[in-house]
């Protein structure tokens, strides 16, 4: 039985670092940490998509997933696509954005503004060749608490994990309305 146990142990020490770098990554992380952020926005929630014009695959299947899921059940939260381009013309991201669905934008910013924003969730500003290898599918979701101060609520791994968070919010709220 002891060796059984010491095997079970070791074989626990040795794969649990592993278990953890693969398993993080597909946690929805919850947050409530508070930023004072350079954006505007008639809603209280927006999820913050961070990309760029001419993305080859992530930005695509991304906002398309995410216009399809909007169209077919409107969601309160509004989708800011920021672009991580360093060089990037005043317009391209707006109509990038616009092009998958109606109401999604990029916010005009300005070169400090956006930094500031990247740095605070520990995004590069890229050149269009090191974009495509190190862009991240991240959503987040923010709650606005005035004179632009948000909160992070949310951070998901990639746009499954939100809707399954929004499918799911959407079924609870139906079940309360039902009571």
């Amino acid at each position: 039985m002891k060796k059984y146990t010491r095997y079970l142990l070791k074989l626990l020490l040795l794969t649990s670092p592993f278990i953890l770098l693969f398993s993080i990554p597909l946690l929805d992380l919850k947050s409530s940490k508070n930023m004072l952020l350079p954006i505007q926005s008639k809603n209280e929630t927006i999820l913050l998509y961070f990309g760029y014009p001419g993305c080859g695959k992530s930005c695509p299947d991304t906002l398309m997933k995410l216009s399809a899921e909007f169209s077919l059940r409107p969601y309160s939260a509004e989708l800011l696509f920021i672009n991580i381009l360093k060089d990037t013309q005043e317009g391209i991201s707006q109509n990038y954005a616009r092009a998958y669905h109606k109401s999604f934008r990029s916010p005009s910013l300005t070169k400090l503004e956006k930094q500031d924003l990247m740095n605070r969730f520990n995004i590069q500003q890229e050149d269009t060749f090191a974009a495509d290898l190190k862009h991240s599918n991240y959503l987040f979701l923010l709650h606005n608490n005035g004179n632009r101060q948000w909160t992070l609520k949310y951070a998901f791994p990639d746009v499954d994990a939100f809707i399954k968070y929004k499918n799911s919010r959407n079924e609870n709220e139906t079940a309360i309305s039902k009571l």
